[in-house]
Order: structure tokens, then C-alpha cells, then sequence
């Protein structure tokens, strides 16, 4: 269903311009589809690259960590 609305995105629009829940409803998708498209790789690309927090030994606690 996705690929189909993303394929005829500006038909569904023409369609559905007289009611304005189907409108709101597609413009939340298209902002939904952009959101995966264009930010959520760029934020994941940044989760990969940021390193991972080392851990910490207690003191006075051999091999204990936090």
C-alpha cells in the first residue's frame, strides 16, 4: 500500500483535497515518509559514529563496574 500512495502521491492528493481529514492524514504520511528518508539516516549515521560510553570501576571494588 505504501509503494502505491508513494507512486501516486499527487493523485491521492487531487482526490482527496475536499476532505480535510484525508488531507491532514496525507500530509502527516508525506511528512512521515520524509522523516525516513531524510533525517532518520542522518540521525542513525550519528548514533554509529558517537562512541560508545566506557564503562567505570567502583573504588575499592575490584572488578566491579558501573
Amino acid at each position: 500500500m505504501d509503494a502505491l500512495l508513494r507512486h501516486h502521491y499527487d493523485d491521492v492528493l487531487e482526490i482527496l483535497k475536499d476532505t480535510p481529514e484525508a488531507m491532514k492524514v496525507a500530509t502527516e504520511w508525506k511528512a512521515l515518509e520524509n522523516y525516513k528518508t531524510k533525517w532518520l539516516p542522518q540521525e542513525q549515521e550519528a548514533a554509529l559514529s558517537t562512541p560508545a560510553p566506557q564503562e567505570a570501576s567502583i573504588p575499592g571494588e575490584p572488578g566491579k563496574t558501573f
